[in-house]
């Protein structure tokens, strides 16, 4: 039969505990920010370009061999696009009617 270390077999030189389970954990800590950093930036990698070769590029080659100009062109010697607008009446029925 076998007889449990004495507590003083199981230190080491310095008198702590050789494998100590509490530091394992920051070590799992900082691996994992260290991939998920990682996985974030291949994540957006991946998704921004979807977006841009499945929805925006598309989108733009047809609007320019139909023709169409998604922004009007701008008049003399204006700096923007804005239209200005009249002002609405500040009445509850008006201010319910946002769009």
């Amino acid at each position: 039969m076998m007889l449990p270390e004495s507590r003083s077999q199981s230190l080491g030189s310095t008198g702590h505990h050789e494998h100590r389970p509490e530091a394992l954990l920051p070590a799992i800590w900082r691996f994992w920010k260290a991939y998920a950093r990682r996985a974030a930036y291949y994540q957006s990698v991946l998704l921004l370009s979807f977006v841009y070769y499945a929805v925006l590029w598309p989108g733009a080659a047809v609007a320019r061999l139909s023709g169409t100009q998604l922004l009007p062109p701008t008049v003399g010697s204006a700096q923007s696009y804005w239209r200005d607008r009249p002002p609405l009446d500040n009445t509850l029925d008006e201010l319910k009617r946002q769009f």
